[in-house]
Protein backbone atom coordinates (compact mmCIF):
# COMPACT_ATOMS: atom_id res chain seq x y z
CA UNK A 1 0.00 0.00 0.00
CA UNK A 2 1.43 3.33 -1.11
CA UNK A 3 0.83 6.39 1.17
CA UNK A 4 1.80 9.97 0.51
CA UNK A 5 2.01 12.52 3.40
CA UNK A 6 1.93 16.20 2.57
CA UNK A 7 2.32 19.29 4.78
CA UNK A 8 0.72 22.18 2.97
CA UNK A 9 1.86 24.76 5.49
CA UNK A 10 5.56 23.97 5.27
CA UNK A 11 5.60 22.70 1.67
CA UNK A 12 7.03 19.19 1.93
CA UNK A 13 5.69 15.69 1.12
CA UNK A 14 6.69 12.14 2.07
CA UNK A 15 5.79 8.94 0.18
CA UNK A 16 6.21 5.36 1.40
CA UNK A 17 5.34 1.76 0.67
CA UNK A 18 3.98 -0.38 3.52
CA UNK A 19 4.56 -4.11 3.14
CA UNK A 20 3.45 -6.87 5.46
CA UNK A 21 6.28 -9.23 6.52
CA UNK A 22 5.24 -12.78 7.15
CA UNK A 23 7.65 -13.56 9.99
CA UNK A 24 7.40 -10.45 12.17
CA UNK A 25 3.95 -9.33 10.97
CA UNK A 26 5.05 -5.66 11.11
CA UNK A 27 4.84 -2.98 8.41
CA UNK A 28 7.93 -1.95 6.65
CA UNK A 29 8.21 1.70 5.58
CA UNK A 30 10.53 2.67 2.76
CA UNK A 31 10.41 6.50 2.55
CA UNK A 32 10.99 8.42 -0.64
CA UNK A 33 11.70 12.04 0.34
CA UNK A 34 11.61 14.83 -2.19
CA UNK A 35 14.58 17.20 -1.98
CA UNK A 36 14.01 20.35 0.11
CA UNK A 37 15.83 23.67 -0.09
CA UNK A 38 18.64 24.14 2.32
CA UNK A 39 17.38 25.35 5.70
CA UNK A 40 19.47 27.61 7.95
CA UNK A 41 20.75 25.80 11.02
CA UNK A 42 19.22 28.36 13.33
CA UNK A 43 15.79 27.19 12.22
CA UNK A 44 16.42 23.52 13.05
CA UNK A 45 15.82 21.82 16.36
CA UNK A 46 19.29 20.46 17.07
CA UNK A 47 17.95 17.73 19.34
CA UNK A 48 15.65 16.19 16.79
CA UNK A 49 16.90 17.77 13.56
CA UNK A 50 13.29 18.86 12.79
CA UNK A 51 12.24 21.90 10.86
CA UNK A 52 10.81 24.56 13.23
CA UNK A 53 9.78 27.18 10.70
CA UNK A 54 10.37 27.80 7.06
CA UNK A 55 11.26 31.41 6.33
CA UNK A 56 9.68 31.53 2.89
CA UNK A 57 6.28 30.45 4.27
CA UNK A 58 5.91 33.03 7.13
CA UNK A 59 2.67 34.92 6.54
CA UNK A 60 1.14 36.67 9.58
CA UNK A 61 -1.84 37.86 7.58
CA UNK A 62 -3.08 34.32 7.01
CA UNK A 63 -1.73 32.67 10.15
CA UNK A 64 -4.94 33.27 12.19
CA UNK A 65 -8.54 33.40 11.08
CA UNK A 66 -9.95 36.97 10.97
CA UNK A 67 -12.25 37.92 13.91
CA UNK A 68 -15.36 39.95 13.00
CA UNK A 69 -15.56 43.08 15.23
CA UNK A 70 -19.02 44.18 14.07
CA UNK A 71 -20.97 42.01 16.49
CA UNK A 72 -24.74 42.45 16.84
CA UNK A 73 -25.75 44.76 19.70
CA UNK A 74 -27.66 41.93 21.33
CA UNK A 75 -24.54 39.74 21.39
CA UNK A 76 -22.56 42.55 23.01
CA UNK A 77 -25.21 42.95 25.69
CA UNK A 78 -25.41 39.19 26.22
CA UNK A 79 -21.63 39.06 26.69
CA UNK A 80 -21.89 41.48 29.62
CA UNK A 81 -24.95 39.78 31.06
CA UNK A 82 -22.76 36.74 31.71
CA UNK A 83 -20.75 38.71 34.30
CA UNK A 84 -23.30 41.34 35.43
CA UNK A 85 -23.76 41.95 39.17
CA UNK A 86 -26.46 43.84 41.05
CA UNK A 87 -24.26 46.93 41.56
CA UNK A 88 -23.37 47.08 37.83
CA UNK A 89 -25.07 48.87 34.95
CA UNK A 90 -24.88 48.45 31.18
CA UNK A 91 -25.11 51.69 29.22
CA UNK A 92 -26.02 51.16 25.55
CA UNK A 93 -26.15 54.04 23.10
CA UNK A 94 -25.37 55.42 19.69
CA UNK A 95 -22.38 57.30 21.14
CA UNK A 96 -20.85 57.74 24.58
CA UNK A 97 -21.52 61.49 24.94
CA UNK A 98 -25.23 61.23 24.22
CA UNK A 99 -25.67 58.07 26.31
CA UNK A 100 -23.93 59.62 29.32
CA UNK A 101 -26.06 62.76 29.08
CA UNK A 102 -29.31 60.77 28.87
CA UNK A 103 -28.30 58.58 31.82
CA UNK A 104 -27.65 61.67 33.96
CA UNK A 105 -31.19 62.88 33.25
CA UNK A 106 -32.66 59.60 34.55
CA UNK A 107 -30.36 58.94 37.52
CA UNK A 108 -33.31 59.40 39.85
CA UNK A 109 -34.54 56.00 38.68
CA UNK A 110 -31.22 54.29 39.56
CA UNK A 111 -31.63 53.52 43.27
CA UNK A 112 -28.11 52.28 43.92
CA UNK A 113 -24.46 53.27 43.77
CA UNK A 114 -22.98 52.27 40.41
CA UNK A 115 -19.75 50.37 41.10
CA UNK A 116 -19.10 49.15 37.54
CA UNK A 117 -20.35 50.51 34.23
CA UNK A 118 -20.13 48.71 30.90
CA UNK A 119 -20.36 51.06 27.92
CA UNK A 120 -21.57 49.68 24.59
CA UNK A 121 -21.44 52.11 21.66
CA UNK A 122 -23.23 51.06 18.47
CA UNK A 123 -24.17 53.19 15.48
CA UNK A 124 -26.81 50.73 14.25
CA UNK A 125 -29.56 52.51 16.23
CA UNK A 126 -30.34 55.94 17.69
CA UNK A 127 -30.90 56.74 21.34
CA UNK A 128 -29.79 55.02 24.52
CA UNK A 129 -30.99 52.70 27.26
CA UNK A 130 -29.52 51.03 30.32
CA UNK A 131 -29.74 47.56 31.82
CA UNK A 132 -29.57 47.04 35.58
CA UNK A 133 -29.97 43.96 37.72
CA UNK A 134 -31.55 43.32 41.11
CA UNK A 135 -31.26 39.94 42.82
CA UNK A 136 -30.22 38.44 39.51
CA UNK A 137 -33.26 39.80 37.61
CA UNK A 138 -32.34 42.19 34.75
CA UNK A 139 -34.38 45.28 33.88
CA UNK A 140 -34.31 47.78 31.03
CA UNK A 141 -34.27 51.50 31.90
CA UNK A 142 -35.48 53.81 29.12
CA UNK A 143 -33.31 56.93 28.75
CA UNK A 144 -35.03 58.35 25.64
CA UNK A 145 -37.80 60.90 25.41
CA UNK A 146 -39.75 58.47 23.21
CA UNK A 147 -40.93 55.15 24.71
CA UNK A 148 -39.09 51.90 23.99
CA UNK A 149 -40.81 48.53 23.65
CA UNK A 150 -40.18 45.01 24.93
CA UNK A 151 -41.57 41.99 23.10
CA UNK A 152 -41.21 38.30 23.83
CA UNK A 153 -40.70 35.95 20.84
CA UNK A 154 -43.60 33.83 22.08
CA UNK A 155 -46.05 36.75 22.19
CA UNK A 156 -47.24 39.48 19.85
CA UNK A 157 -47.91 41.87 22.73
CA UNK A 158 -45.48 44.73 23.29
CA UNK A 159 -44.72 46.44 26.59
CA UNK A 160 -44.17 50.19 26.31
CA UNK A 161 -41.58 51.74 28.66
CA UNK A 162 -41.60 55.53 29.11
CA UNK A 163 -38.59 57.75 29.79
CA UNK A 164 -37.17 57.16 33.27
CA UNK A 165 -39.16 53.95 33.74
CA UNK A 166 -37.93 50.36 33.99
CA UNK A 167 -39.31 46.98 32.94
CA UNK A 168 -38.08 43.44 33.62
CA UNK A 169 -36.11 41.97 30.72
CA UNK A 170 -37.14 38.35 30.12
CA UNK A 171 -35.16 35.72 28.25
CA UNK A 172 -34.71 36.44 24.52
CA UNK A 173 -36.82 39.62 24.63
CA UNK A 174 -36.60 42.03 21.73
CA UNK A 175 -36.00 45.73 22.48
CA UNK A 176 -37.58 48.24 20.11
CA UNK A 177 -35.92 51.66 20.15
CA UNK A 178 -36.47 54.50 17.68
CA UNK A 179 -37.49 52.14 14.88
CA UNK A 180 -34.71 49.60 15.49
CA UNK A 181 -35.02 46.14 17.03
CA UNK A 182 -32.38 44.54 19.25
CA UNK A 183 -32.44 40.80 19.94
CA UNK A 184 -30.80 39.83 23.23
CA UNK A 185 -30.01 36.11 23.71
CA UNK A 186 -29.95 36.16 27.51
CA UNK A 187 -29.93 32.38 27.68
CA UNK A 188 -26.85 32.09 25.50
CA UNK A 189 -24.65 29.33 26.96
CA UNK A 190 -21.81 30.21 24.59
CA UNK A 191 -18.69 31.78 26.08
CA UNK A 192 -18.89 35.41 24.90
CA UNK A 193 -15.82 36.70 26.74
CA UNK A 194 -14.01 37.48 23.47
CA UNK A 195 -16.91 39.68 22.31
CA UNK A 196 -16.92 41.43 25.69
CA UNK A 197 -13.18 42.01 25.46
CA UNK A 198 -13.28 43.42 21.92
CA UNK A 199 -16.46 45.53 21.91
CA UNK A 200 -17.33 46.63 25.47
CA UNK A 201 -15.62 49.38 27.51
CA UNK A 202 -15.66 48.55 31.24
CA UNK A 203 -15.35 51.23 33.95
CA UNK A 204 -14.71 50.08 37.52
CA UNK A 205 -15.51 52.73 40.16
CA UNK A 206 -15.49 50.44 43.20
CA UNK A 207 -12.08 51.53 44.50
CA UNK A 208 -12.81 55.21 43.90
CA UNK A 209 -16.08 55.05 45.83
CA UNK A 210 -14.81 53.32 48.97
CA UNK A 211 -13.84 56.54 50.76
CA UNK A 212 -16.99 58.33 49.61
CA UNK A 213 -19.20 55.51 50.88
CA UNK A 214 -17.30 55.42 54.17
CA UNK A 215 -17.80 59.17 54.69
CA UNK A 216 -21.48 58.87 53.78
CA UNK A 217 -21.99 56.06 56.27
CA UNK A 218 -20.24 58.09 58.97
CA UNK A 219 -22.53 61.02 58.20
CA UNK A 220 -25.59 58.81 58.55
CA UNK A 221 -24.38 57.27 61.79
CA UNK A 222 -23.65 60.70 63.27
CA UNK A 223 -27.35 61.52 62.96
CA UNK A 224 -28.22 58.77 65.40
CA UNK A 225 -27.89 58.83 69.15
CA UNK A 226 -27.54 55.36 70.62
CA UNK A 227 -28.37 55.12 74.31
CA UNK A 228 -29.23 51.97 76.24
CA UNK A 229 -29.82 50.03 73.06
CA UNK A 230 -32.44 52.48 71.73
CA UNK A 231 -32.08 54.63 68.60
CA UNK A 232 -33.21 58.21 69.19
CA UNK A 233 -34.06 60.40 66.20
CA UNK A 234 -32.29 63.67 65.50
CA UNK A 235 -33.31 66.38 67.95
CA UNK A 236 -36.01 68.77 66.76
CA UNK A 237 -35.53 72.49 67.19
CA UNK A 238 -37.65 73.92 70.00
CA UNK A 239 -38.03 77.40 71.47
CA UNK A 240 -35.38 76.50 74.06
CA UNK A 241 -32.88 76.27 71.19
CA UNK A 242 -33.60 79.85 70.09
CA UNK A 243 -31.75 82.33 72.25
CA UNK A 244 -32.39 86.03 72.84
CA UNK A 245 -35.93 86.10 71.43
CA UNK A 246 -38.13 85.69 74.49
CA UNK A 247 -40.52 88.48 73.45
CA UNK A 248 -40.98 87.09 69.93
CA UNK A 249 -41.52 83.58 71.31
CA UNK A 250 -44.21 84.85 73.71
CA UNK A 251 -46.03 86.60 70.86
CA UNK A 252 -45.91 83.51 68.64
CA UNK A 253 -47.37 81.37 71.39
CA UNK A 254 -50.34 83.71 71.83
CA UNK A 255 -50.91 84.17 68.09
CA UNK A 256 -50.54 80.57 66.85
CA UNK A 257 -49.71 77.85 69.39
CA UNK A 258 -52.52 78.53 71.87
CA UNK A 259 -55.25 78.75 69.16
CA UNK A 260 -54.07 75.37 67.81
CA UNK A 261 -53.84 73.63 71.19
CA UNK A 262 -56.84 75.27 72.89
CA UNK A 263 -59.40 75.96 70.13
CA UNK A 264 -62.33 76.11 72.56
CA UNK A 265 -60.88 79.24 74.15
CA UNK A 266 -60.99 81.06 70.81
CA UNK A 267 -64.57 80.24 69.71
CA UNK A 268 -65.69 83.85 69.91
CA UNK A 269 -62.39 85.38 68.80
CA UNK A 270 -61.11 86.29 65.34
CA UNK A 271 -57.90 84.31 64.83
CA UNK A 272 -55.19 86.12 62.91
CA UNK A 273 -53.96 83.72 60.20
CA UNK A 274 -51.00 85.79 58.96
CA UNK A 275 -47.90 86.83 60.92
CA UNK A 276 -44.92 88.86 59.76
CA UNK A 277 -41.51 88.38 61.39
CA UNK A 278 -39.45 91.53 60.82
CA UNK A 279 -35.78 92.01 61.52
CA UNK A 280 -32.32 92.06 60.05
CA UNK A 281 -30.50 89.07 58.59
CA UNK A 282 -29.20 86.46 61.02
CA UNK A 283 -31.54 87.34 63.89
CA UNK A 284 -33.27 83.93 63.86
CA UNK A 285 -36.52 84.40 61.92
CA UNK A 286 -36.26 81.05 60.13
CA UNK A 287 -35.17 79.27 63.31
CA UNK A 288 -38.20 80.70 65.13
CA UNK A 289 -40.56 79.40 62.44
CA UNK A 290 -39.09 75.90 62.60
CA UNK A 291 -39.31 75.84 66.40
CA UNK A 292 -42.87 77.16 66.19
CA UNK A 293 -44.01 74.25 64.02
CA UNK A 294 -42.36 71.71 66.34
CA UNK A 295 -43.83 73.28 69.46
CA UNK A 296 -47.31 73.25 67.89
CA UNK A 297 -46.92 69.70 66.47
CA UNK A 298 -48.02 71.14 63.12
CA UNK A 299 -47.21 70.20 59.54
CA UNK A 300 -44.49 72.56 58.29
CA UNK A 301 -43.98 73.93 54.77
CA UNK A 302 -40.98 76.20 54.20
CA UNK A 303 -40.23 78.00 50.96
CA UNK A 304 -38.83 81.15 49.44
CA UNK A 305 -41.38 83.36 47.72
CA UNK A 306 -39.50 83.28 44.43
CA UNK A 307 -39.85 79.49 44.29
CA UNK A 308 -43.52 79.95 43.44
CA UNK A 309 -42.91 82.11 40.39
CA UNK A 310 -43.27 80.82 36.84
CA UNK A 311 -42.69 82.34 33.44
CA UNK A 312 -46.01 80.97 32.22
CA UNK A 313 -49.05 83.21 32.50
CA UNK A 314 -51.33 82.17 35.34
CA UNK A 315 -49.05 79.40 36.64
CA UNK A 316 -47.64 81.44 39.55
CA UNK A 317 -51.14 82.12 40.87
CA UNK A 318 -51.98 78.41 40.45
CA UNK A 319 -48.88 77.50 42.49
CA UNK A 320 -50.10 79.63 45.39
CA UNK A 321 -53.57 78.06 45.25
CA UNK A 322 -52.03 74.57 45.26
CA UNK A 323 -49.87 75.52 48.24
CA UNK A 324 -52.87 76.49 50.36
CA UNK A 325 -54.77 73.37 49.23
CA UNK A 326 -51.88 71.19 50.37
CA UNK A 327 -51.78 73.00 53.72
CA UNK A 328 -55.51 72.40 54.16
CA UNK A 329 -55.01 68.66 53.65
CA UNK A 330 -52.32 68.55 56.39
CA UNK A 331 -53.81 70.86 59.00
CA UNK A 332 -52.84 72.01 61.48
CA UNK A 333 -50.22 73.47 59.18
CA UNK A 334 -47.75 76.34 59.31
CA UNK A 335 -46.55 77.82 56.02
CA UNK A 336 -43.30 79.77 56.33
CA UNK A 337 -42.32 82.11 53.46
CA UNK A 338 -38.88 83.70 53.56
CA UNK A 339 -37.93 86.86 51.62
CA UNK A 340 -41.62 87.75 51.45
CA UNK A 341 -40.92 91.23 50.08
CA UNK A 342 -39.84 89.62 46.80
CA UNK A 343 -43.43 88.54 46.00
CA UNK A 344 -45.67 90.94 47.93
CA UNK A 345 -44.37 94.34 46.81
CA UNK A 346 -46.56 97.42 46.68
CA UNK A 347 -48.75 97.51 43.61
CA UNK A 348 -48.27 100.51 41.36
CA UNK A 349 -51.95 101.38 41.20
CA UNK A 350 -51.69 102.63 37.63
CA UNK A 351 -53.74 101.60 34.62
CA UNK A 352 -50.84 99.38 33.53
CA UNK A 353 -50.24 96.79 36.25
CA UNK A 354 -47.02 94.84 36.72
CA UNK A 355 -46.85 91.12 36.09
CA UNK A 356 -46.36 90.40 39.83
CA UNK A 357 -49.42 92.49 40.76
CA UNK A 358 -51.52 89.43 39.89
CA UNK A 359 -49.57 87.39 42.44
CA UNK A 360 -50.31 89.99 45.13
CA UNK A 361 -53.98 89.91 44.19
CA UNK A 362 -53.97 86.11 44.48
CA UNK A 363 -52.31 86.29 47.91
CA UNK A 364 -54.90 88.79 49.10
CA UNK A 365 -57.70 86.48 48.01
CA UNK A 366 -56.15 83.44 49.68
CA UNK A 367 -55.52 85.25 52.96
CA UNK A 368 -59.08 86.59 52.95
CA UNK A 369 -60.32 83.01 52.54
CA UNK A 370 -58.01 81.89 55.35
CA UNK A 371 -59.41 84.63 57.59
CA UNK A 372 -62.92 83.30 56.93
CA UNK A 373 -61.80 79.79 57.93
CA UNK A 374 -62.02 78.22 54.47
CA UNK A 375 -58.64 76.49 54.89
CA UNK A 376 -59.16 75.37 58.47
CA UNK A 377 -56.28 75.41 60.93
CA UNK A 378 -53.70 76.93 58.57
CA UNK A 379 -51.32 79.73 59.62
CA UNK A 380 -48.96 81.67 57.37
CA UNK A 381 -45.75 83.11 58.83
CA UNK A 382 -43.58 85.29 56.59
CA UNK A 383 -40.17 86.89 57.13
CA UNK A 384 -38.77 90.11 55.73
CA UNK A 385 -36.26 92.79 56.64
CA UNK A 386 -37.97 95.31 54.32
CA UNK A 387 -41.53 95.54 55.61
CA UNK A 388 -41.90 99.01 54.13
CA UNK A 389 -41.85 97.44 50.64
CA UNK A 390 -44.93 95.28 51.29
CA UNK A 391 -48.28 96.20 49.81
CA UNK A 392 -50.59 98.07 52.20
CA UNK A 393 -53.42 95.58 51.64
CA UNK A 394 -51.09 92.72 52.60
CA UNK A 395 -50.08 94.13 56.00
CA UNK A 396 -53.58 95.16 57.10
CA UNK A 397 -55.39 93.46 59.97
CA UNK A 398 -57.03 90.19 59.07
CA UNK A 399 -54.38 89.23 56.53
CA UNK A 400 -50.88 89.84 57.89
CA UNK A 401 -51.89 92.13 60.71
CA UNK A 402 -49.62 90.56 63.33
CA UNK A 403 -46.10 92.03 63.14
CA UNK A 404 -43.45 90.59 65.47
CA UNK A 405 -39.99 92.20 65.56
CA UNK A 406 -37.05 89.79 65.72
CA UNK A 407 -34.20 91.95 66.93
CA UNK A 408 -30.58 91.38 67.85
CA UNK A 409 -30.22 89.80 71.31
CA UNK A 410 -29.61 91.69 74.54
CA UNK A 411 -26.85 90.76 76.98
CA UNK A 412 -28.85 87.89 78.45
CA UNK A 413 -29.71 86.71 74.96
CA UNK A 414 -26.06 86.80 73.84
CA UNK A 415 -25.07 84.53 76.72
CA UNK A 416 -28.00 82.19 76.01
CA UNK A 417 -27.05 81.91 72.34
CA UNK A 418 -23.39 81.38 73.23
CA UNK A 419 -24.37 78.55 75.59
CA UNK A 420 -26.50 76.92 72.87
CA UNK A 421 -23.74 76.86 70.26
CA UNK A 422 -20.91 75.92 72.64
CA UNK A 423 -22.67 73.19 74.64
CA UNK A 424 -21.08 70.30 72.69
CA UNK A 425 -17.66 71.92 72.29
CA UNK A 426 -14.64 71.44 74.60
CA UNK A 427 -14.49 74.95 76.07
CA UNK A 428 -11.56 75.67 78.36
CA UNK A 429 -12.46 76.32 82.00
CA UNK A 430 -10.32 79.47 81.88
CA UNK A 431 -12.79 81.23 79.57
CA UNK A 432 -14.89 83.85 81.36
CA UNK A 433 -18.21 83.34 79.57
CA UNK A 434 -19.90 86.33 81.26
CA UNK A 435 -17.13 88.67 80.17
CA UNK A 436 -17.01 87.30 76.63
CA UNK A 437 -20.82 87.58 76.34
CA UNK A 438 -20.54 91.26 77.22
CA UNK A 439 -18.06 91.69 74.37
CA UNK A 440 -20.48 89.96 71.99
CA UNK A 441 -23.29 92.28 73.11
CA UNK A 442 -21.07 95.36 72.76
CA UNK A 443 -20.29 94.31 69.21
CA UNK A 444 -24.08 94.07 68.49
CA UNK A 445 -23.82 90.53 67.23
CA UNK A 446 -26.81 88.57 65.97
CA UNK A 447 -27.53 84.92 66.69
CA UNK A 448 -25.91 83.89 63.40
CA UNK A 449 -22.85 86.03 64.24
CA UNK A 450 -22.39 84.31 67.60
CA UNK A 451 -22.67 80.87 66.02
CA UNK A 452 -20.03 81.91 63.48
CA UNK A 453 -17.65 83.22 66.16
CA UNK A 454 -17.91 79.99 68.19
CA UNK A 455 -17.13 77.88 65.13
CA UNK A 456 -14.21 80.12 64.16
CA UNK A 457 -12.81 79.74 67.69
CA UNK A 458 -12.94 75.98 67.21
CA UNK A 459 -11.04 76.36 63.91
CA UNK A 460 -8.46 78.60 65.61
CA UNK A 461 -7.86 75.88 68.21
CA UNK A 462 -7.33 73.33 65.43
CA UNK A 463 -4.82 75.69 63.82
CA UNK A 464 -2.99 76.20 67.12
CA UNK A 465 -2.52 72.48 67.87
CA UNK A 466 -1.58 71.60 64.27
CA UNK A 467 -4.67 69.63 63.25
CA UNK A 468 -4.86 71.24 59.80
CA UNK A 469 -1.20 70.45 59.14
CA UNK A 470 -1.81 66.78 59.91
CA UNK A 471 -4.86 66.79 57.66
CA UNK A 472 -2.73 68.24 54.86
CA UNK A 473 -0.04 65.58 55.30
CA UNK A 474 -2.59 62.77 55.65
CA UNK A 475 -1.45 61.81 59.17
CA UNK A 476 -4.60 63.00 61.00
CA UNK A 477 -6.41 60.58 63.33
CA UNK A 478 -9.37 61.09 65.67
CA UNK A 479 -7.01 60.94 68.64
CA UNK A 480 -5.57 64.32 67.59
CA UNK A 481 -8.75 66.10 68.78
CA UNK A 482 -9.69 63.92 71.75
CA UNK A 483 -8.23 66.06 74.55
CA UNK A 484 -7.93 69.53 73.01
CA UNK A 485 -9.58 72.64 74.51
CA UNK A 486 -10.78 75.85 72.92
CA UNK A 487 -8.83 78.46 74.84
CA UNK A 488 -9.75 82.14 75.50
CA UNK A 489 -7.15 83.24 72.94
CA UNK A 490 -9.01 81.26 70.27
CA UNK A 491 -12.26 83.11 71.04
CA UNK A 492 -10.52 86.50 71.16
CA UNK A 493 -8.96 85.92 67.75
CA UNK A 494 -12.34 84.89 66.32
CA UNK A 495 -13.98 88.04 67.71
CA UNK A 496 -11.16 90.26 66.39
CA UNK A 497 -11.52 88.70 62.93
CA UNK A 498 -15.27 89.31 63.07
CA UNK A 499 -14.72 92.97 64.02
CA UNK A 500 -12.33 93.44 61.09
CA UNK A 501 -14.77 91.77 58.76
CA UNK A 502 -17.71 93.87 59.98
CA UNK A 503 -15.83 97.19 59.96
CA UNK A 504 -17.10 99.36 57.08
CA UNK A 505 -14.55 100.37 54.48
CA UNK A 506 -13.13 103.87 54.81
CA UNK A 507 -14.42 105.52 51.67
CA UNK A 508 -13.58 109.10 50.78
CA UNK A 509 -16.03 111.32 48.98
CA UNK A 510 -15.16 111.50 45.29
CA UNK A 511 -14.14 114.97 44.15
CA UNK A 512 -15.36 116.27 40.83
CA UNK A 513 -13.93 119.32 39.07
CA UNK A 514 -11.19 121.79 39.96
CA UNK A 515 -10.27 122.17 43.65
CA UNK A 516 -8.95 125.45 44.96
CA UNK A 517 -6.38 125.22 47.78
CA UNK A 518 -8.98 126.64 50.18
CA UNK A 519 -11.41 123.80 49.28
CA UNK A 520 -9.03 120.90 49.89
CA UNK A 521 -10.04 120.54 53.54
CA UNK A 522 -13.70 120.57 52.64
CA UNK A 523 -13.16 117.86 50.04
Amino acid sequence: MNITLQNLSFGYSVSGNFKKQKKQNEPVFSPIVRPEPEVPQSLLDKNYNCLLVKKSNINFGNSLPSVPLNFPVGKKIASVMQVLKDEDIILVGNNAKEAKSLLKESLGAVNKVIKRLFLIEDSSFKGAFAITQEEGIPSVLNLNKAPITLQSPSSSNKISVKKGESAILFREDKIGINGSQIDIPLNDSEDLSMIRFLSVKPFDFSNQDKKVLENLNIKHLDQLDVAEGEVIAEKKIKFADVGGQDKAIAELKKAIIYPIKYPSAYKNNIINRGTILTGGPGTGKTLLAQALANEADAHYIQLNGLEMESKWVGESEANWRNLFSEAKEHQPCIIFIDEFDAVAKKREGSSTSRYDDKVVNQLLTLMSDAEKGKFGNVFVVVATNKIDLLDDAIVRSGRFGKHIPVEKPDLKGCKHIFDIHSQNKPISESLNIEEFSQKLYAQKTSGADIAHIVNEANANAYERIGVFEKMESGSYTDKDVEDFKIEPEDFEKALDDFKAQSKPANKTRPVVGFIRPSDEKVA
